[in-house]
């Protein structure tokens, strides 16, 4: 980062300090560039190195992974310095209710999964020096909150989606136990997480970006009703159109599977929601 942006940052710190008691995130203009300002929950320390030691493994190394471009600690809080984006994978579906030019927006929906899920791939890697003891990578959070979207100005593209909050990634062996108690959204959690003795693993972020996949393509052909509205509603159970929905009334957590009890001694096992196979995606 130029000097004169370092100057910026270090004359806006007790400014900032003073917002980030009332908002996690908020921006600083040095000239005419945004950066966003992150403030981690915790004061730990450890966290702290733990979440930058993560983000300097792929810094500058894949368009779509997060670019950290500093950090400081202010009054025993932790902040991290980022480009500026224009909103996450919400807001790009807020703000295109009704997605028009479906060939062309398949085409850069297509590409943008792609380096995405590469993207991915180069998190899940082995990041350790002893080929006998391997480290995988998992990111261990991966929501449409998570997934950042950066606009050009002035360009009728889309943009550019990447992957961003590590505060939860972590690097472990092939797989790992099941810790007590689990961090990240329900929502896109693997089932994994609700089998008990079951070990987790990369496996985790496949499933959670899988079903973020799958919201994307409902929202890209029928919309954001249908991915902010209409199908979350049909996963905990609002909208009764069959009687397998009915069911699941009692899952509240929006998840996209359900976990049947085995009987006679066999172990649980995890289904797909009756609501996400039968996904309605109705071409316009």
């Amino acid at each position: 980062m130029p000097q004169d942006n370092w100057c910026v940052l270090n004359l806006c710190q007790k400014f900032c300090a003073w917002l980030l008691r009332r908002k996690a995130l908020i921006i600083i203009q040095p000239g005419s560039s945004y950066f966003a300002l992150k403030r981690l929950r915790s004061d730990n320390k450890e966290d702290f190195n733990r979440e930058v030691s993560f983000l300097k493994r792929f810094n500058g190394r894949h368009d779509h992974l997060i670019k950290l471009l500093a950090t400081f600690r202010f009054r025993d809080s932790y902040y991290l310095v980022f480009p500026w984006a224009d909103g996450d994978l919400l807001d790009l579906w807020k703000r295109n209710p009704d997605p028009a030019n479906l060939k062309a927006r398949l085409k850069w929906a297509s590409k943008q999964f792609l380096e995405l899920a590469e993207a991915l791939s180069l998190i899940h890697g082995n990041h350790s020096d002893d080929e006998k003891r391997p480290l995988y990578g998992r990111h261990g959070d991966l929501k449409p909150e998570n997934i950042l979207w950066f606009k050009p100005p002035g360009s009728s593209s889309l943009g550019r989606l990447v992957i961003s909050d590590f505060g939860l990634g972590r690097l472990h062996r092939p797989t790992a136990r099941r810790p007590r108690r689990l961090a990240g959204t329900s929502t896109y959690r693997p089932p994994e997480c609700d089998i008990p003795d079951a070990r987790i693993s990369r496996a985790w972020d496949i499933w959670s970006l899988g079903c973020v996949f799958l919201e994307f393509t409902v929202w890209m052909i029928n919309g954001s009703e249908a991915v902010m509205r209409e199908f979350p509603a049909s996963r905990t159970g609002s909208l009764r159109s069959t009687k397998r929905q009915f069911a699941e009334h009692l899952d509240r957590d929006g998840s996209f599977f359900i976990i049947q009890a085995g009987g006679d001694g066999m172990q649980s096992e995890a289904k797909l929601k009756a609501s996400v196979v039968e996904v309605r995606i109705t071409f316009r």
